[in-house]
């Protein structure tokens, strides 16, 4: 089983899961990584994977870059949304 936390400020925002690509707000909480390398993971996946299925943060981020693309780069879906930039300066 993959240890899980509920990740984010915003209960509305969701991510993608990184096996069964369903969305949902949490996070994988493995230790041997930091929290910048954490991905998005079902409870459902979490519970039929191992540890070591978990892939790279790298890994994910492109093949959800590859997925987007696939599809014509339709990320928002639902609740699923990009996150948003937050550009300094008002611009």
């Amino acid at each position: 089983m993959i240890p899980l936390i509920l990740g984010g400020d915003d209960p509305g925002f969701f991510e993608r899961c990184c096996f069964g690509r369903s969305e949902t707000p949490h996070w994988t909480s493995v230790a041997s990584r930091s929290g910048s390398e954490q991905v998005a993971c079902c409870s459902v996946c979490a519970n039929i994977y191992r540890i070591k299925d978990v892939p790279s943060k790298r890994y994910w981020c492109e093949k959800e870059r590859q997925i987007a693309k696939a599809m014509g780069g339709a990320l928002s879906q639902g609740k699923y949304q990009r996150p948003k930039r937050v550009l300094k300066g008002g611009y």
